[in-house]
This record gives C-alpha cells, sequence and structure tokens, in this order.
C-alpha cells in the first residue's frame, strides 16, 4: 500500500524500467530533502521492493531486513516532515482491509514517530480490518483520532435516495421503490447497481429529457438478491 503511494505520488507505473523507477524516486524526494534525496531514495525504494542493488548503502544491508525496515522507517518519517514543510497534506488510502501489514505498521510507525504533523489521514475500511487488527487507528494518532461508522440507509433515506436517482421519471411506481429499497437492504451502491440492471434490461428507458417505467418487463424479470449476484 505504501508503495502504491509512492508511485502515485511520482507517476511510477508497473511496466516502467527499473533505472526509471530510480530516476522517479531520487528526483521526487530531492524536491522535499535536497542534498539527501538519493541516499533516502535508495532506502525506501528497497524497502518498497524495487530493486537498490546498485546502492552500496542497501548493499550493507542485504540480508538484514529489520535494519532495512527501521532506517526505511526514518526516512518515511523525514519525508512526510519535509511533505508538510510546505503545506498540510491529506493521504486518502482506500480499502485499508486489504492492506498487507508491513504498510500498517509504517502508518502506525508514522504516526508514533511525528506526531506533531500537520498529516490527515483519510482511510476507508471494511469492519474485517478492526476484527484483524483490532484498535489499529486508535494506537495510530491517539487521541487525535477519530473512528466513523458507516451504517446502512435507513428505509426513508434510501426512498429518498431512490426517487433522486430517478427524478427524470415522471412519476416512479411505488411498488418499484419497496422493491429497490427492499433488496438494497440500505446499501446505497446496492441501490444504484439495481437501478442500471433494471436499465440494461429495459425496465427503465432513458432518454434525454424523461426516463419511463416498463411495469410488465418489471414484473417478469427475477431481481438478484444480492450486490454480487447483481
Amino acid at each position: 500500500m505504501i508503495r502504491d503511494l509512492f508511485a502515485f505520488r511520482f507517476g511510477i507505473a508497473e511496466s516502467d524500467p527499473i533505472e526509471v523507477v530510480r530516476g522517479k524516486l531520487e528526483e521526487g524526494i530531492a524536491r522535499y530533502i535536497p542534498g539527501e534525496g538519493e541516499s533516502t531514495a535508495h532506502y525506501l525504494g528497497a524497502w518498497l521492493g524495487y530493486d537498490s542493488g546498485h546502492s552500496p548503502q542497501v548493499a550493507a544491508l542485504r540480508g538484514a531486513a529489520e535494519q532495512l525496515h527501521n532506517r526505511a522507517s526514518l526516512y518515511l518519517g523525514q519525508f512526510f516532515s519535509a511533505l508538510t514543510d510546505v503545506s498540510p497534506a491529506v493521504i486518502l488510502l482506500e480499502d485499508l482491509h486489504w492492506a498487507d501489514s508491513g504498510s500498517l505498521n509504517a502508518l502506525v510507525d508514522l504516526g508514533r514517530r511525528r506526531p506533531g504533523l500537520p498529516l490527515f489521514l483519510l482511510c476507508l475500511a471494511r469492519p474485517a480490518l478492526l476484527s484483524r487488527r483490532p484498535g489499529w487507528g486508535s494506537d495510530l494518532l491517539e487521541t487525535h483520532y477519530e473512528q466513523v461508522a458507516l451504517v446502512p440507509l435507513p428505509d426513508t433515506e434510501a426512498r429518498a435516495l431512490v426517487i433522486e436517482i430517478l427524478q427524470k421519471v415522471a412519476q416512479v411506481p411505488p411498488i418499484l421503490i419497496e422493491l429497490l429499497v427492499s433488496r438494497a437492504e440500505g446499501n446505497p451502491y446496492f441501490v444504484e447497481e439495481l437501478v442500471q440492471m433494471l436499465i440494461d434490461q429495459g425496465v427503465i428507458c432513458i432518454s434525454e429529457e424523461r426516463w419511463r417505467v416498463v411495469l410488465e418487463k418489471l414484473a417478469e424479470l427475477q431481481v438478484p438478491a444480492t450486490l454480487t449476484a447483481v
């Protein structure tokens, strides 16, 4: 996950030759840490899984994974410290429940090493993350941590969402509203996917000005009961 973060920041593509990757890392980090960008890039690059065998500093730590991790964690903190000297920064991390343990630990280390950074971490995850790592996040930023639980939409709000999505329908049939609300079970993404399925199946006929619902087709359609099935 941290590797993807740097790849996005510095425009590193999976297809880039290793020489290009090194150049992008060195150039990108040097913008924030002048004079130390090369050595910092070598350690971070090796830690992120890029080949840095050409670097004598990294070669000296070959086989010493813990030392490399500690050195890279130090440089990671220095990089974000330099980055936030320019302006406050925001890191958006989606699907954190899929993150590798090394990346989750690195974020905790960053929070502990540099607790005063003007850095806002917005992390989106399914509950599985807390089943796997109970308390993760609260131990990251201690008092500067807030967990927001996204609960299913109540039926009244789900109905309002359906009407909003189908606003080009002159009068949305109540049977269609109730069908979408009951199947989606408060999941707004499920509502959107069900509507798209009904469009694909010709139940909802769309045009630039007005949409139309063909109830005869709706009666014949077997609507999947799960998001996966849709």
